[in-house]
């Protein structure tokens, strides 16, 4: 039962890491470094639009809310992403590669991975494989951690690894050992917060300008429909428009046009 765990784990990772192949090539110059600098002109290109907002809260599970797909089932508008603004700026991009893999999974429907969209666990560990093999395309960062490695200690190879690939330092350690560069003297790495991570760097060389937020307008549409669901307990109707997009995008618009109604119910008591 155990190796047939495995080999599925394995062709799961194949499939998303394949997929993620395939976009970087499609919209990277092979004379690129990374997609990062690329990342929200792609999305934009795609039909989304990229906004930002303070989400200093949690969702029903208790996990920091990074950011929202939303799907529009209308050709007239656009779709949206989300970006909690209060993240640093490699979880933010790293967050908009992940909600960028919702998008392609509703838009593209590709066969070999038809199978995320039919549980929400695998979908959300897809997006984050498909965002870890995007930002760190295989090839460049390859080359680039066999170049640093014999001249850092460890530590300061994650480091620098985030840096130049700007993403969290957690997602350059799960790299590391999902490509097979992660020696078993490390392996401990693994079990590290992004906060202890970022804690050992500030005392080897400092903050990262990468470890700030990205300073971003905030959308202000969406600035009081959450403050009133925050207020009012009814964020999880949000998160139920972000989860039934996945599935079912109509009945994901009615509950988004019924926030708007509250909102705007908000606005006319006020006038």
């Amino acid at each position: 039962m155990e190796a047939e765990t495995t080999v599925h784990e394995s062709d799961f990772q194949k499939s998303v890491q394949n997929y993620a192949e395939n976009f970087f090539k499609q919209n990277v110059k092979s004379n690129s470094l990374v997609i990062t600098d690329l990342l929200e002109d792609i999305v934009s290109n795609l039909g989304i639009d990229v906004m930002y907002y303070n989400f200093d809260n949690t969702n029903d599970q208790s996990r920091p809310i990074n950011g929202i797909y939303m799907r529009s089932n209308d050709v007239t508008k656009s779709h949206k992403i989300i970006i909690n603004a209060l993240d640093d700026t490699k979880t933010q991009i790293f967050t908009l590669a992940h909600e960028l893999f919702h998008h392609l999974m509703m838009e593209e429907n590709p066969v070999k991975l038809r199978f995320v969209l039919s549980n929400e666990e695998i979908l959300e560990r897809g997006g984050d494989f498909f965002a870890a093999s995007l930002l760190m395309n295989e090839r460049k960062f390859t080359e680039h951690f066999n170049f640093l490695c014999e001249i850092n200690i460890f530590e300061d190879l994650i480091f620098k690894l985030s840096d130049i690939f700007r993403v969290p330092y957690v997602s350059v350690v799960r790299r590391l050992n999902e490509l097979h560069l992660l020696d078993d003297e490390y392996r401990d790495y693994l079990n590290f917060k992004e906060s202890e991570l970022l804690e050992r760097r500030i005392k080897v060389m400092g903050y990262s300008l990468y470890d700030q937020p990205t300073h971003k307008p905030i959308f202000q549409p969406y600035v009081r429909l959450i403050e009133y669901g925050l207020a009012n307990k009814q964020l999880k109707l949000l998160e139920s428009v972000k989860r039934l997009n996945k599935v079912n995008p109509g009945r994901s618009e009615e509950l988004y046009s019924e926030y708007m109604e509250l909102l705007n119910g908000l606005n006319d008591e006020e006038d």
